[in-house]
């Protein structure tokens, strides 16, 4: 059989060089579905750290409506506990109160710890597991006036899950591998009830 020109067949190094510019976009499209899922992943722990969060603060200014002339804020109020009076206190970073648990402190549908009220559970999907750990602060503005901030932190993907466990506050630290966001809110006292 004769070919006429124009019905040459491909040689074995056109082939090759076809094979691997496809392998190599078949290898770029993977690795961006693989970013995509993490940074998917990410941004859904983000949001039920905001949430958590948000819950936080929320029973942070709910305990400050017993915040009155009459009845200072003193340790021993039901979660929280705002330092004596004094402009520009503060109490530092404290882990959120929960149970006492020594070996496991966080917080989440895979975590151990309860938390002050359970209610907390249900801001975290239950398909997530993901465990958080939560801290709070609070600082003093005016006589009437204190600024809670409330930081969360979790465990990024592909990190042992028992490392930080205890919920240290140094975790916040470790930004490589600890995903965190904070949220502030003011605290007024409660000028209505003498």
């Amino acid at each position: 059989m004769t070919l006429r020109p124009g019905q040459r067949g491909f040689t074995m190094v056109e082939l090759l060089v076809g094979a691997s510019i496809a392998l190599i976009g078949l290898y770029a499209s993977l690795n961006m579905a693989v970013f995509a899922l993490h940074a998917n992943q990410e941004r859904r722990d983000a949001i039920a750290a905001e949430q958590y969060a948000e819950h936080v603060l929320s029973t942070i200014q709910a305990e400050a409506v017993f915040w009155t002339d009459v009845n200072p804020p003193q340790v021993g109020w039901y979660l929280f506990r705002l330092p004596a009076y004094a402009q520009g206190a503060t109490t530092g970073w404290q882990l959120v109160p929960g149970t006492d648990q020594a070996d496991d402190k966080r917080v989440g549908r895979m975590g151990a710890d309860w938390v002050y009220d359970g209610g907390v559970r249900f801001e975290i999907a239950a398909e997530r597991g993901t465990t958080y750990c939560g801290f709070w602060r609070l600082t003093w503005v005016s006589d009437a006036l204190v600024r809670a901030d409330v930081k969360i932190a979790w465990q990024r993907a592909m990190l042992n899950v028992d490392q930080y466990k205890t919920c240290p506050v140094t975790m916040t630290d470790d930004v490589g591998n600890v995903g965190t966001m904070t949220l502030p809110a003011m605290v007024m006292k409660n000028v209505y009830v003498q």
